[in-house]
């Protein structure tokens, strides 16, 4: 029978098609499969066109390589078919490519079913696609690949039947595994790997020489540090602390061994300077010791970078947070390769505690303070490390200096202060090249305003504003030395009241007396802008805790003369109101009738529902109850505590008119003025913002965050009406139907107001999207209020007269 040399060849191509890989254009597999018989092109041509010029040896050769078994013949052919100039990028293309054969689902599939127990190719390929992401190198992707192929394989059963058979699924497998696995050992592959062995070896065994370096804990932990530290150098904040401009030379930085700890940036920035070329690895330690954080500097001649995992956390959100418990740094600890273990505390899962027996660092030679040493780490916090500066000699030192930001820090001496004796910053010690910013633009109160602040973070401006006139009318009256307080200050600054006038002090406040304010930390770093902002928003907690405590001064001070001018407003006003009153007109003293405005406004009370209440008076008050001013400007009650009709003096009225007056809409209905007109402290009575950022928040606004005193003015309002005044005013203003004291809410099977809440629509569906607080629907004729408003009426005849 006679032989074609064609189909012979086809069925070759087709168990090694996958091994060619074109340059340029694709072209006809089967035209290079001369490189396999070892014969020359045109020779190969040749016998493509006549089977007669094959000679016997080139058939010998063509029956045996097809008889081979799959990686067999893959092993022999692929150093002939794959040139070592191909690039890696082209490798690792076609490794991905016989994986998807060898698992049946494309790379890119990363979700689907996956079994416990079981080898998932799903999430092999979530790690594949995340170390083609991070990893450029394709170190990490290679490595990990060997794992998982080793791992297919392992999982099958062999058989010489199967093996033979070139339909069988065993063939297909043992094929593509043996492509992949001679994709991996191509010399661009492996001589990244290999590197990679050789760099985790070194770097283990300089440090720690009794280490043992397996393949195993190569192909595992060293993968997962790699990829961890590319992460990380990609997440950490990096900043420039001087700059040459001139090209950097990285590959000779080395590692300092000593790991030194500063209590301030700038102690930071100054030794930076005297440091030789290379790394050292700082611990940056506030007073706070959970809140420590690391700096990483680099230098390479007139070129100082610093690296640092200091969380974005503003210090008002650390002290947030360090109220409850410290569990939020214990996690940040935990989750990252920086050696915080080498802090001597312990925690109990909640709490950080230092013991006063451990010294944090000793002296040595350099009279720098040494926390540890890089000897005494972990060997996976050394290799993780190494792969971190490789990043730095890669990319931080690779690129324009341009790229990174400088670096802005609280410089000791830098605020000016009364308490302080200043000196000039000195710079002998300071590279020429520094750019690193020290200077805090230091503001007076007034230019700490909203504006100010949203000039830092215009983004805040959806939070509404409240308190600004309580800037209005105090900021003249705060000194700046009380706003950027210099953390050289050791004792904390205190405001104190002296015989009347505010003054500073360095002693701290004892319990209730005295104002804490808050000082510039010495360890905030980030760009001059970030901490300009930082300080400023200091300064404007600082000012809050000023205008906190004038307003508490002003508020107990001012009250009764408030109350009074509030009084005569309303008396003022009192026809209408008693018009109103008698006629039992309860939606013109009801509040949700504008709910919707209130709402948008960010002023909804916590309760929102109005009605005029009546009940049958005896005609004298209580001997206990009190003489208010209210009493005495409406002439309603005399020394004995004798009750008179407010409109017509007549004595033993017997019926007494009350209202729910808790929030300022009710101010402006008893008065009938608009809020402007009313005293400035009451302008947002009881009508505070739901949308204020508190402390944890990026949009935190100090001065927002002040709870105003005035809104624990209580003012009650009632007034006792003689039952003929009552009944003749009613018919004088034309009010059809007979008077009858009406029912509260809660006993009220018809109420005008319910039925309004209830068929607004607008109203309706706010409630149920839960936009309108206070008010649900439930089981009372499909509406309910929530139980916590149901309580002002137990109450309310106490604050009344």
């Amino acid at each position: 029978m006679s032989r074609n040399y064609s189909l012979e060849v086809e069925e070759l191509t087709r168990k090694l098609q996958d091994l060619v890989i074109w340059k340029t254009n694709v072209g006809d597999p089967k035209k290079q499969m001369y490189k396999v018989l070892g014969i020359s092109r045109p020779s190969h041509d040749a016998y493509l066109s006549d089977n007669d010029k094959v000679p016997l040896y080139i058939w010998n050769q063509l029956e045996l390589l097809n008889s081979m078994p799959p990686h067999t013949l893959i092993e022999t052919s692929f150093p002939k078919l794959v040139s070592e100039s191909v690039s890696r990028a082209n490798i690792l293309s076609a490794t991905i490519k016989s994986w998807e054969q060898l698992t049946g689902i494309p790379i890119t599939t990363t979700k689907g079913t996956m079994f416990a127990g079981h080898f998932s190719p799903i999430k092999a390929n979530q790690s594949l696609n995340k170390a083609l992401e991070e990893d450029k190198s394709g170190v990490a992707f290679a490595l990990m690949m060997e794992e998982y192929i080793e791992t297919i394989l392992s999982s099958k059963e062999i058989s010489l039947s199967q093996l033979s058979d070139p339909n069988s699924s065993l063939f297909s497998t043992i094929k593509n595994y043996a492509q992949c696995k001679a994709f991996l050992s191509h010399k661009s592959v492996t001589e990244s790997t290999d590197r990679f062995k050789e760099m985790c070896e070194k770097a283990i065994k300089f440090y720690k020489p009794e280490s043992k370096v397996t393949q195993e804990y190569l192909k595992g932990t060293a993968i997962h540090l790699l990829m961890n530290a590319k992460k990380s150098f990609t997440d950490l904040r990096k900043y420039s602390i001087a700059s040459s401009g001139k090209a950097i030379q990285a590959s000779s930085l080395k590692l300092q061994d000593q790991i030194f700890v500063f209590e301030s940036v700038s102690s930071l920035v100054e030794y930076s300077a005297t440091l030789p070329d290379g790394f050292s690895l700082n611990l940056i330690r506030p007073k706070r010791i959970g809140d420590s954080f690391f700096a990483l500097v680099a230098k390479s001649g007139g070129d100082i970078f610093l690296l640092s995992d200091k969380p974005d956390d503003s210090e008002f959100a650390k002290d947030f947070y360090s109220k409850r418990n410290d569990r939020y740094n214990i996690h940040r600890w935990d989750d990252t390769y920086f050696p915080y273990y080498i802090i001597p505390v312990s925690h109990d899962g909640k709490h950080l505690d230092t013991s006063d027996n451990v010294e944090l660092s000793i002296y040595e030679g350099n009279g720098l303070n040494v926390v540890s040493h890089f000897n005494c780490l972990h060997s996976e916090t050394i290799l993780w490390f190494t792969f971190l500066i490789e990043e730095c000699r890669n990319h931080l030192f690779a690129q324009e200096n341009s790229a990174v930001p400088r670096l802005g820090f609280v410089g000791e001496n830098s605020i000016p202060h009364p308490l302080l004796e200043n000196k000039s910053e000195s710079a002998k010690s300071l590279p020429s090249t520094l750019i690193a910013s020290s200077s805090i633009e230091v503001k007076s109160a007034p230019e700490l305003d909203r504006d100010n602040f949203l000039s830092h973070s215009p983004e805040s401006a959806k939070f509404k504003a409240k308190n600004g006139w309580m800037e209005d009318m105090y900021s003249a009256q705060i000194d700046s030395s009380l706003l950027y307080i210099p953390s050289e200050i050791s004792a904390p600054l205190a405001l104190r009241d002296n015989r009347g006038s505010f003054g500073v002090s360095v002693v701290k406040p004892e319990s209730g007396k005295g104002v804490a304010l808050k000082s510039l930390p010495s360890t905030m770093i980030g760009t001059p802008e970030e901490i300009q902002k930082e300080a400023d928003l200091i300064a404007r907690y600082n000012k809050a805790q000023l205008i906190r405590a004038n307003l508490k001064k002003d508020f107990i001070e001012n009250r009764d003369k408030v109350e009074i001018q509030l009084i005569k407003l309303i008396k003022a006003n009192l026809p209408n109101i008693v018009d109103q009153l008698v006629s039992l007109n309860h939606s013109y003293f009801s509040i949700a009738k504008n709910i919707v405005e209130i709402e948008l406004a960010g002023e909804l009370p916590e309760n929102i529902l109005r009605q005029v209440h009546v009940s049958k008076f005896e005609g004298h008050f209580d001997f206990r109850s009190t003489f208010t001013p209210l009493h005495k400007a409406l002439k309603a009650r005399d020394s004995k505590g004798n009750a008179f009709c407010v409109m017509t003096g007549e004595d033993y009225p017997s019926e007494m008119f009350y209202l729910n007056v808790s929030c300022i809409h009710d101010l402006e209905i008893l008065t009938g003025l608009p809020r402007n007109k009313l005293p400035i402290q009451l302008q947002n009575w009881n009508a505070r913002s739901d949308l204020v950022a508190d402390s944890r928040s990026i949009h935190y606004d100090p001065i927002e965050d002040i709870r105003n005193p005035w809104d624990d003015f209580v003012f009650g309002f009632s007034i006792p009406l003689s039952k003929g005044f009552v009944l003749s005013r009613r018919k004088a203003l034309g009010v059809k139907g007979r008077y009858s004291r009406p029912m509260d809410y809660f006993d009220s099977k018809d109420d005008s107001m319910m039925n309004f809440l209830l068929n607004n629509d607008e109203i309706r569906q706010k409630i149920r999207d839960n936009k309108i607080h206070g008010v649900s629907f439930r089981d009372y004729k499909g509406f309910a209020m929530r139980p916590k408003f149901s309580s002002f009426l137990q109450g309310w005849k106490n604050s009344c007269i």
